[in-house]
């Protein structure tokens, strides 16, 4: 129960800055989700991250209020950029039909660092 009511505090505080954005003469939209599976909303055609949003609508100590700690963990991200380049490189082998031990490589490494995310992340609960 805690952990939906928290959620629901977030994407309540999420709705109401798109819409301080919007009254402010802002265009805009809905938000989508990408292959990465992060949140981009776009604002006057930029599309930005939940933490760009907060920031553009409250400014920075509100922001870091609202946000998950996890948002503010240097580690964090260094991790997901990490990420970013094993999943990127594991799809290039997959689009280039490569089998075997790289492709074989590629996948452990994606799906061990992701469990070290994973592990990482609970340890900001």
């Amino acid at each position: 129960m805690f952990w939906s009511e928290k959620r629901d505090q977030y994407e309540e505080a999420y709705r109401q800055a798109r819409e301080a954005l919007f009254r402010r003469g802002k265009a805009v939209g809905r938000p989508v989700r990408s292959w990465d599976s992060i949140r981009r909303c776009p604002v006057n055609g930029r599309l930005v991250t939940d933490r760009e949003l907060f920031l553009d609508a409250w400014g920075e100590k509100l922001a870091e209020q609202i946000l998950p700690k996890s948002a503010n963990c240097s580690d964090c991200g260094q991790l997901w950029r990490e990420y970013d380049v094993v999943t990127k490189q594991n799809v290039a082998l997959l689009l280039q039909g490569t089998d075997g031990r790289d492709l074989q490589r590629a996948s452990e490494a994606r799906n061990s660092l992701r469990q070290y995310l994973r592990e990482h992340g609970s340890s900001h609960a």
